[in-house]
């Protein structure tokens, strides 16, 4: 954890992850994720355009990760 007067915060590698706009889809990520033994810590929503949701993640893994996602 690294400190600035009055603030804590945490670096961390992200992932980011386009998926389509469709029920079940961060679903399969998750599941994809979870049977490779990686946890997700958050998950943020950076927009949505055209049918295509773009999220970043950030994981216990992020190089498994990525590998896994691409």
């Amino acid at each position: 954890m690294s400190r600035t007067p009055g603030i804590s915060f945490d670096l961390k590698d992200v992932i980011v992850v386009s998926l389509p706009d469709k029920p079940g889809e961060l679903a399969k990520v998750t599941k994809r994720l979870a049977m490779a033994g990686i946890n997700v810590d958050s998950i943020y929503i950076l927009g949505r355009e055209r049918g295509i949701t773009e999220l970043v993640l950030t994981v216990d893994d992020p190089k498994k990760a990525g590998g896994l996602l691409k």
